[in-house]
C-alpha cells in the first residue's frame, strides 16, 4: 500500500509517506505441520518543520528536517499439532533490519494443552524490540517552561530533551500462564497470568548544569536532559475474563486486569527517573458489557468500566489522576439488512473525567464531557 499523511499542529508540521509490500505462503506437510512463511518492505519519509513557540525560539526542531528509512523483514512459523489433537505447539520467529539498529530478532514459543472439551491450558514465551522513534534520533524539545523568580533574573527557563548517541532497542521478554473452563456451552472463563521484563528502556538523563541561551532577542536558561538507554523495568499481573450467554438474546462479557510496574534504574538515569514511570498505569481495570437481541429488529447494549487511580500524575499540589467509572449505552433499530439507526450516549452521568496530566510543553489536559449521539448508517 501507498500512504500520505499530513499534519499541521500548533508546534509542529509533519509530513509523513508510506509505501509498503508484504508477502505470505502457507502451506501443511504430510506430517501435520503448518508452515507460514513471509517476507516484507517498507519504506517511510518523514519531513518535519518546526514552530515557533517565542522569537526565534522552537519547542520541536528535528535535525535533520527530512529522514528517510528502509526496512526489511521476513518470519517463519510452524504450528504442530500433537497427542492426536489435544496438544499443539506453535514456534516462529521474526528478523528486521532497521537503518539504525540493524538485525533485530523476536522469537516465540506457544503450547496449548486440552484436557478434555472443557479444560485447556497454554503457556507462551516470546521477545520483542521497539526501535528508537524520530523523535529520540533527531529531536530536540524544549519540553518544559518554568519561569524563575526576580532574584534569579526572572528568566524563562526550558527543559530541553537532546537526542542520543548510538541508542540500542528496546528489548521486552514476556511470559504468560493461562487456563481456560467451559463447564457448559453457554459460558467460559479465562485466568492469565503474565511477567515481562525490559531491558534498555530509552528515557531522559541529567546532561550537565543549566546555561544561558539567547535566540534573536530571546535570553532563557536551559536544563539539559539527553536520551540514552537508561533504565530497565519490569511489569506483572494478572487478567480474568469471561463470557456467558444468559438467553439465546441475551450476552455478558467481564474482564479484570491487574498490573504491577517496577523501574530498575541503570547508572546516570537515577536522578533523571527514579521510578518516574510506576504511578502512570493503572493498576486495576474492570469492565462489564450486556449485548441485548430485542424483538421487533432492536438491539440494546450497554457497559460500564472502572480505571483505577493514577498518582503520579500529580503536578505541584494536584495529587495526579482520580479513579473513574464510565457508563456507555446504545439502542439500535435494524429496518433492513444494510441499514441502522442508532441512538445513544458515552460517559454518561459523569462529565468532569480527567485522564492524564498537561503536558510539559504546555498542552492542558481537557476533562472527558458526556455525550449523546444519533446515527444512521448503511453498508453495502
Amino acid at each position: 500500500y501507498l500512504d500520505q499523511t499530513e499534519r499541521e499542529e500548533l508546534l509542529i508540521n509533519d509530513k509523513l509517506k508510506t509505501a509498503d509490500i508484504d508477502f505470505q505462503y502457507g502451506f501443511t506437510t504430510d506430517y501435520g505441520l503448518n508452515i507460514l512463511w513471509g517476507a516484507g518492505y517498507r519504506y517511510t519519509r518523514d519531513e518535519t518543520v518546526a514552530r515557533e513557540t517565542l522569537p526565534d525560539v522552537f519547542s520541536y526542531n528535528f535535525y535533520p528536517r527530512i529522514r528517510e528509512d528502509d526496512l526489511y523483514s521476513g518470519f517463519v512459523q510452524g504450528r504442530m499439532p500433537f497427542a492426536e489433537g489435544r496438544g499443539e505447539l506453535t514456534i516462529g520467529t521474526k528478523v528486521e533490519h532497521n537503518d539504525v539498529t540493524h538485525f533485530e530478532w523476536q522469537p516465540s514459543l506457544r503450547a496449548i494443552w486440552h484436557f478434555n472439551d472443557a479444560h485447556s491450558v497454554w503457556a507462551a514465551i516470546s521477545r520483542s524490540v521497539r526501535s528508537p522513534s524520530r523523535i529520540e534520533l533527531d529531536a530536540n524539545l524544549n519540553l518544559g517552561l518554568i519561569r524563575l523568580p526576580p532574584q534569579l533574573l526572572g528568566l524563562r527557563t526550558f527543559v530541553r530533551f537532546s537526542p542520543g548517541e548510538s541508542l540500542e532497542s528496546e528489548v521486552e521478554r514476556s511470559y504468560e500462564l493461562g487456563y481456560r473452563v467451559r463447564p457448559t456451552d453457554a459460558f467460559y472463563f479465562d485466568a492469565a497470568a503474565f511477567y515481562n521484563y525490559y531491558d534498555d528502556l530509552i528515557n531522559g538523563i541529567p546532561d550537565g548544569d543549566v546555561f544561558l541561551e539567547e535566540t534573536g532577542d530571546s535570553r532563557y536558561l536551559v536544563l539539559p536532559i539527553t536520551a540514552g538507554n537508561g533504565m530497565n523495568g519490569e511489569t506483572y499481573g494478572l487478567e480474568l475474563s469471561a463470557n456467558w450467554s444468559v438467553k439465546e438474546w441475551w450476552r455478558l462479557t467481564g474482564g479484570f486486569s491487574w498490573l504491577e510496574y517496577n523501574a530498575l534504574d541503570m547508572g546516570a538515569s537515577r536522578e533523571a527517573r527514579q521510578g518516574f514511570s510506576e504511578g502512570q498505569n493503572a493498576r486495576h481495570l474492570f469492565s462489564l458489557v450486556s449485548f441485548m437481541d430485542l424483538p421487533n429488529d432492536f438491539e440494546l447494549n450497554a457497559s460500564v468500566y472502572y480505571a483505577d487511580s493514577l498518582p503520579e500524575l500529580g503536578a505541584g499540589n494536584d495529587v495526579g489522576v482520580g479513579s473513574k467509572v464510565r457508563f456507555d449505552f446504545s439502542l439500535q433499530y435494524h429496518p433492513g439488512n444494510n441499514w441502522t439507526l442508532a441512538i445513544g450516549g458515552r460517559n454518561v452521568f459523569r462529565s468532569d473525567v480527567r485522564e492524564f496530566k498537561d503536558t510539559m510543553d504546555g498542552i492542558r489536559a481537557s476533562e472527558v464531557q458526556e455525550m449523546f449521539y444519533s446515527k444512521l448508517s448503511y453498508r453495502f
